[in-house]
């Protein structure tokens, strides 16, 4: 059994605050909170605590995903915003050395390339 998933086990039924674990020995913080209902469902999650522990790990498991995940966006993003960077600068070279003008441009990728700059600034502001 480990230590900290017992306890999260037993504060989802037991306020935290009246009890603690000294490794999987449970102590009450004041007699009161030693009551036949908190033993029995310290008795409860003893005895499921292989059920029960598998969705703390479980939800543990999907917070570390989503946290990868997220980061991954984030490296993506930036690197479709480096990616789009450098199809602008392409663009403005092009422009100024007089190899194309902006109406070579469909109006549609115009539309969606002025959008890119805008966001480009705010990201850059």
């Amino acid at each position: 059994m480990d230590a900290n998933i017992l306890c999260t086990l037993l504060a989802q039924r037991i306020p935290p605050e009246q009890f603690q674990l000294w490794g999987l020995d449970i102590h009450w913080m004041a007699p009161e909170y030693d009551t036949p209902e908190n033993r029995a469902i310290v008795e409860d999650v003893v005895a499921n605590y292989a059920s029960l522990a598998a969705g703390v790990v479980a939800v543990e498991q999907l917070a570390k995903l989503k946290n990868r995940l997220k980061q991954e966006l984030k490296e993506t993003a930036s690197s479709d915003a480096q990616i789009f960077r450098m199809m602008l600068a392409i663009w403005d070279v092009g422009v100024t050395k007089g190899l194309w003008v902006n109406a070579d441009l469909p109006t549609s990728i115009r539309a969606v390339a002025a959008q890119w700059k805008q966001k480009l600034q705010e990201i850059d502001s």
